[in-house]
């Protein structure tokens, strides 16, 4: 939801300079519907959110096309609990054979994120 309310500044902030045009441009043609076709204000208002919340669910798919465009591409997505166990997963298919070596924790410390089922997407350039 975080990402509805500052929709300009998330696109900004990733430098997403397309989807930020593109964003401006569908405000635009929304405020033209409303004042030219003579839609009630609240109308405009919910379709409003709806724009918000279509750029908020394909935020990623936005970034995504992003690092496309700059020559990245997607390596590999694993899943796991932590960021740790996703790296550890990455790297057990992609090294193929390679050791593992175990990180230990210090005494008194936690791990954070337990429970949360987190996905890591690298990234690599192309060529």
């Amino acid at each position: 939801m975080r990402r509805c309310a500052l929709t300009p500044f998330w696109l900004l902030g990733h430098g997403l300079w397309l989807a930020l045009l593109a964003y401006v441009g569908a405000l635009v043609v929304l405020q033209l519907v409303v004042s030219l076709l003579g839609v009630p204000p609240q109308l405009g208002g919910w379709m409003l959110v709806g724009l918000h919340l279509l750029i908020g669910y394909e935020a990623d798919a936005l970034h995504r096309w992003s690092l496309d465009r700059q020559g990245f591409h997607t390596i590999a997505t694993v899943n796991g609990q932590s960021v740790e166990e996703c790296e550890r997963r990455f790297f057990d298919a992609w090294l193929d054979g390679q050791p593992y070596v175990v990180p230990t924790l210090a005494t008194g410390q936690s791990r954070s994120g337990a429970g949360r089922l987190t996905t890591l997407s690298l990234w690599g350039r192309n060529g």
